[in-house]
């Protein structure tokens, strides 16, 4: 059994959360999302990642959006 790679690139975060890699980085430069830049690189902690993504669904979960 392979082990994962703990650092994501860009590409395989914007494809696992399902948007452009635009809208990834204004969510990094904003500090909206774990990341961390090397150099003029983004990196993202899979652990890390995954909790974010944790804290969110259970942020909508507590203030559903509400359609007009």
């Amino acid at each position: 059994m392979s082990e994962k790679r703990r650092l994501l690139t860009p590409e395989e975060v914007s494809t696992e959360l399902s948007i452009p890699k635009t809208t990834l980085y204004k969510l990094c430069n904003s500090g909206q999302i774990p990341a961390v830049k090397i150099g003029k690189h983004w990196r993202f902690d899979r652990e890390k990642m995954d909790l974010w993504l944790e804290a969110q669904f259970q942020s909508q979960a507590k203030n559903p959006v509400q359609e007009e």
